[in-house]
């Protein structure tokens, strides 16, 4: 027994304990209690197995479907499914006027629990296709699918209608 902790001092007969920390993950240890007085004695030797070490895992999110398309703004929608090994999310949306290309991220928020998240773009060129993805960030970045939208043309101005009458209350001076 390479190591030993103090369960303290006592008086008295009765249970004492002592905590043991950086210990390493999915290991076996061995060990037994002692007292110190009039002489040494030991109890029976036992052991226990640490846990095994649970590897980060990333979350879960899905891209959904915009809303809310017009010729300069579109709402992006989002899933986190799961945060995966991490308490808390950080959401996003990545986005790009070609596939595979996202020189653009706008934040969905943090999230502690599963469930949808949204963002607004604005500015955006009207007639133009963009491609876009839902991404989390917790133990890990996780992406989900690539989906693709078009803003609304840009109408050309139409100029006002006008309709030309007949002539009516038509006198020697004036119509």
């Amino acid at each position: 027994y390479p190591y030993e902790v103090s369960g303290g001092t006592m008086e008295a007969t009765g249970l004492f304990d002592a905590n043991l920390s950086e210990l390493l993950p999915g290991t076996t240890y061995y060990y037994r209690a002692g007292a110190a007085g009039d002489g040494t004695a030991y109890g029976e030797e036992l052991s226990f197995t640490t846990l095994e070490e649970v590897p980060p895992e990333p979350p879960l999110v899905i891209t959904q479907q915009v809303s809310g398309v017009s010729q300069t703004s579109a709402g992006l929608l989002g899933n986190l499914e799961d945060l995966g090994t991490a308490d808390l999310v950080n959401v996003f949306f990545e986005w790009g006027t070609a596939s595979g290309s996202y020189p653009y991220e706008v934040s969905g928020g943090t999230m502690e629990a599963t469930g949808l998240f949204d963002a607004n773009l604005t500015e955006l060129l009207p007639g133009t296709t963009y491609y876009y993805r839902a991404g989390a960030a917790g133990d890990g970045t996780a992406y989900g699918e690539e989906l693709t939208f078009t803003t609304a043309e840009e109408l050309p101005p139409e100029p006002p209608l006008v309709i030309t009458q007949q002539v009516s209350g038509v006198t020697q001076t004036s119509a």
